[in-house]
């Protein structure tokens, strides 16, 4: 709450440069011009010292947010499923002591993910591929 707060404060002094402004709590995904990308977020930073945001700009016409990466193909926006570098694609070992019903609970939500999040079929159809490789165990 104390962040939608702050940014409806910023957001009423701000120019309306916005086309899409989306906050999951102190992630920001916003949609602009790439000129008003600093001025926009230095009325950000100058309100508190402490909070500062941090901006990441797109390369080669994607960016992540959150576990999405967002790929820009004219005024067109696709998603799919986006994994950090670090990711290890551990999952709970079907051959561990947990209950059946986690290890199903597993897959049924890295599936559901990979189904709300992909907006096209290629998306989705590489998400399947990237199960197979998880759960038969050949995940370089």
């Amino acid at each position: 709450m104390a962040m939608q707060r702050y940014e409806e404060d910023v957001l009423m002094n701000a120019p309306p440069p916005l086309k899409l402004l989306v906050r999951d709590v102190d992630d920001v995904f916003v949609i602009m011009h790439k000129g008003e990308v600093e001025p926009f977020f230095d009325l950000f930073n100058r309100k508190s010292e402490a909070i500062q945001f941090e901006v990441e700009k797109e390369e080669n016409s994607r960016l992540p947010f959150l576990d999405v990466m967002v790929t820009r193909n004219g005024a067109t926006l696709t998603t799919g499923v986006y994994r950090k570098g670090t990711h290890m694609d551990r999952l709970l070992d079907f051959d561990s002591c947990h209950p059946a019903e986690h290890k199903r609970s597993v897959v049924k939500t890295l599936w559901s993910r990979a189904e709300k999040v992909c907006s096209t079929g290629d998306s989705r159809r590489e998400e399947r591929k990237h199960f197979r490789k998880v759960f038969r165990g050949k995940v370089t």
